[in-house]
């Protein structure tokens, strides 16, 4: 698999601008925002949108590019 170097900018197009933009990851590797009793697990469309992106990272198949 050809793996090729991208830049900041480029990896910030390839995540959901909310979760780039402030949201965090908890230790089960679930999306969310952070509030004062710690991360709310995120849902809905913005979850969905970064599922799809991790698993088509698992898969080696992610684009290297902004879509």
């Amino acid at each position: 698999m050809h793996v090729e170097a991208i830049s900041m900018n480029q990896q910030q197009a390839l995540l959901p601008s909310k979760i780039w933009n402030g949201h965090l990851f908890d230790g089960q590797w679930r999306a969310g925002s952070a509030t004062a009793a710690g991360v709310a697990p995120a849902s809905g469309a913005e979850w969905e949108a970064f599922t799809q992106w991790q698993w088509l990272i698992v898969k080696g198949q992610a684009p290297a590019y902004p879509l």
